[in-house]
């Protein structure tokens, strides 16, 4: 599923270099299936649009700067990579106001979830940490394409921490 098939209410935002397409997220579903997983700072359902599973993280209107930073880091230019959730949009449910990013649902769970489920021979764990790596090592490149650089979208704090 696309933007450009998505035949809802729309509006463009203007984030920094970006546009992002917000949804009156309220018309967007056909149902919240099930809640497949639930942090400090947001919730994610399983929901159905138009046939299709997505994901829904849900940001209580508390949260609304971690739905920004998050928003954001999604609005990078170029980032597309097998072992990152497709964006498909970002909006607010007009009830209670609480922020939402629409993505594209990892069919196996959270990576935490799945390895808390799961046993794994040495090859396929291998497999597993070489995946991992190469998502890590593309979230922290600086990159060239088509004209235009991309930023790595990571800094080191002072504990020498990654963050994303």
């Amino acid at each position: 599923m696309d933007l450009t098939s998505l035949e809802l209410q729309q509006e463009s935002i203007y984030v920094g270099r970006w546009t992002l397409w917000a949804f009156c997220i309220d018309s967007l579903f056909d149902s919240f299936i099930q809640i497949v997983g639930s942090g400090h700072f947001a919730s994610v359902w399983q929901g159905s649009y138009q046939g299709t599973t997505v994901a829904v993280k849900v940001f209580p209107t508390w949260c609304r700067q971690e739905f920004t930073v998050e928003r954001e880091v999604y609005g990078l230019p170029h980032l597309v990579h097998a072992g990152i959730a497709h964006f498909l949009g970002a909006g607010r449910k007009s009830d209670s106001g609480d922020c939402v990013l629409l993505l594209e649902l990892a069919t196996c769970g959270s990576l935490s979830s799945f390895l808390s489920k799961n046993s794994s021979d040495w090859t396929t764990t291998l497999k597993l940490a070489q995946s991992l790596s190469e998502g890590l090592a593309y979230l922290h490149s600086d990159f060239y394409r088509h004209g235009m650089y991309g930023p790595s979208s990571s800094t080191s704090s002072s504990s020498s921490l990654s963050l994303l």
